[in-house]
């Protein structure tokens, strides 16, 4: 009699550890790399079923989703996704964790979580909700030519995108000082004898400012290759990075490629 009311106390035993599991799922299992909060099959109140390859740490095991080490950045762009796609590849490879937020529905999206932001060109900020809640963020931010000149031109910086007084596409800057971190950390870049560097492997359109007088906000981290009193890379009150190129690191050169990832080891651990 014992031996047969014991199996049934094994079964209920396992049955409760089941259901505990579907609850809390991995013990790991948390935001933001809990991609189904309520579990795929739609019950439980988590689940170690939503552990996909975005946020596998292996991809024999469900319930690996372990709250990373590495950085993370948000993405901000408008519909295509071509140039924040190869963005989000690069920085994969260098152990940066990306996202891709569209520009309409960044105030649904909890920017805390991320060290950084990157602006791509095409953001068009159709809702000022959204540019707020970018800007109200707080965090340090790559701009691209249009999309974080704009945002730039709302914070009031020194330099963005309605600033600007000429409009060229190049291929090239001109690098004043070389020992910056963007040049030397993680990568060490090198410009030619003339202070050269080729950014691009095709003509990107640049959107140019006449400079100010250097201050402490504002860094002159290159100027336009001919138009010597122009800018074209400046780093503005220890945050704010505006590339006033359009192109993406698809059209870079592996010079580009390097800059943009200095540029972002740079933000992501700014204090």
């Amino acid at each position: 009699m014992t031996k047969w009311l014991f199996v049934p106390i094994l079964m209920i035993i396992a049955a409760a550890a089941i259901w505990a599991a579907c609850q809390s799922g991995s013990l790991d299992d948390a935001a933001p790399y809990n991609e189904t909060p309520y579990g795929m099959g739609g019950g439980g109140g988590g689940g170690s079923d939503d552990d996909t390859s975005g946020d596998d740490d292996s991809a024999s095991s469900s319930d690996d989703d372990t709250t990373s080490t590495n950085k993370r950045v948000v993405i901000i762009y408008h519909s295509s996704t071509a140039n924040p796609l190869a963005m989000q590849n690069v920085l994969s490879d260098v152990n940066i964790d990306s996202d891709l937020v569209q520009d309409d529905n960044i105030h649904n999206v909890n920017l805390a979580i991320y060290d950084a932001m990157i602006v791509d060109t095409s953001a068009t900020w159709p809702y000022t909700l959204d540019l707020h809640a970018a800007i109200d963020s707080g965090l340090p931010v790559l701009g691209f030519l249009y999309g974080g000149g704009y945002m730039f031109d709302q914070m009031s910086l020194p330099f963005g995108y309605f600033d600007a007084t000429t409009y060229d596409t190049e291929y090239y800057c001109s690098v004043g000082d070389e020992t910056l971190d963007f040049f030397t950390t993680p990568n060490k870049i090198i410009v030619d004898d003339t202070g050269r560097l080729q950014l691009y492997n095709q003509p990107s359109y640049l959107r140019t400012s006449s400079t100010l007088s250097p201050s402490e906000v504002v860094v002159f981290v290159a100027l336009a290759e001919y138009a010597t009193e122009q800018t074209a890379l400046t780093f503005m009150r220890d945050k704010y990075f505006y590339w006033a190129f359009d192109g993406g690191v698809n059209s870079m050169t592996d010079d580009g490629v390097n800059l943009f990832i200095n540029v972002m080891h740079y933000l992501v651990n700014a204090d």
